[in-house]
């Protein structure tokens, strides 16, 4: 899918389109850049592939298959194998996030799961926004993937229902040739593949970025500077960490008899939630073993005391919430 500034004959549909000011915005930055730019286009799978569209992926409780539910690790398969040169497939992908489980149980698959799916191979990866940007002409996250697009970035993004999706639908993102463009999961449709700039970005709630500038032999805008945009939630940390997470819901209580070193008992992992409670957006996973502090605060749900732990968990810090049923103090 591409999508961008109008050129060309296309002027007068484009600017009736989108609007006088909204082309003015975009086809002066363009120009300011100095013209097209192209990125490596990524490998392309479709989850609906023949090859492993009816193959699982499921956990315990449902009966889903990559065909049906694996966006995610499809799009994750594409710039792995962009990326490493290696021929890994959704069906490696997706047997990747249920092993670590990732695996959403009567959905598709957590939002936690790309950063360590990357990780694993030696790929930075991180989400982008945390507001929702879905129907939200406020949000800003759509301009700043852009901007990491220039630089030799791809992205991945979350649409929700409208054009590309019933419900929720991860694509894959690029640039090239002063544009957008867009690598789809489950569809070659042209209003997938050649959809309109301002339907797509009403219609994208979360996005993430992954690191390919060296990749795209990218880091810098077609105009020579570079681009003047962070990661949300994720300053510079403490040597050997990353980058870090921060939830973004506060613990109500304080307990000092809590405080100490924990162990996650999870046999299938923990998860570390952005708000106390189990129906709450999801961090990341942390394996069965893996050691966490907490200094006292928590937030009980349901009568179980939901702890604000922290840890360093492949490369990252994380500061959250996780259930004190899967904790034991060690």
């Amino acid at each position: 899918m591409s999508f961008g500034p109008p050129q060309g004959d296309a002027v007068k549909l484009k600017r009736a389109q989108y609007g006088q000011v909204y082309y003015d915005k975009f086809a002066a930055k363009q120009a300011a850049e100095g013209g097209p730019k192209m990125n490596k286009k990524p490998v392309s799978f479709l989850q609906t592939d023949k090859r492993w569209a009816s193959k699982p992926y499921r956990v315990k409780g449902e009966n889903s298959t990559i065909g049906d539910s694996g966006c995610g690790p499809t799009a994750a398969a594409m710039l792995l194998s962009t990326l490493t040169g290696k021929n890994i497939t959704p069906e490696d992908t997706c047997k990747w996030s249920v092993d670590h489980g990732y695996k959403a149980l009567g959905n598709g698959t957590y939002y936690a799961y790309f950063a360590p799916q990357f990780a694993a191979y030696g790929i930075k990866c991180w989400q982008l926004n945390w507001v929702n940007a879905y129907h939200n002409p406020k949000a800003t996250s759509f301009d700043e993937t852009v901007k990491y697009l220039k630089q030799g970035y791809y992205a991945i993004a979350l649409m929700k229902k409208g054009t590309w999706t019933g419900g929720g639908h991860f694509v894959v993102l690029w640039w090239a040739d002063g544009k957008v463009r867009i690598n789809d999961p489950a569809s070659t449709r042209d209003n997938r593949v050649n959809g309109n700039l301002a339907t797509f970005k009403n219609e994208a709630a979360y996005f993430w970025i992954v690191d390919a500038r060296e990749y795209n032999n990218s880091g810098k805008l077609v105009d020579g500077s570079m681009a003047e945009v962070k990661p949300e939630d994720v300053p510079q940390a403490a040597p050997g960490v990353t980058a870090e997470r921060k939830a973004t819901g506060a613990a109500k209580s304080f307990d000092k008899k809590l405080a100490g070193t924990y162990a996650v008992t999870a046999g299938s992992g923990l998860h570390i939630r952005n708000v106390a409670g189990s129906k709450t957006g999801s961090m990341v996973v942390l394996p069965c073993g893996t050691k966490v502090q907490n200094y006292g605060y928590y937030t009980e749900v349901n009568g179980v005391k939901w702890l604000y732990i922290q840890v360093t968990y492949q490369g990252v810090k994380y500061t959250g919430f996780s259930s004190g049923a899967y904790l034991k103090k060690v």
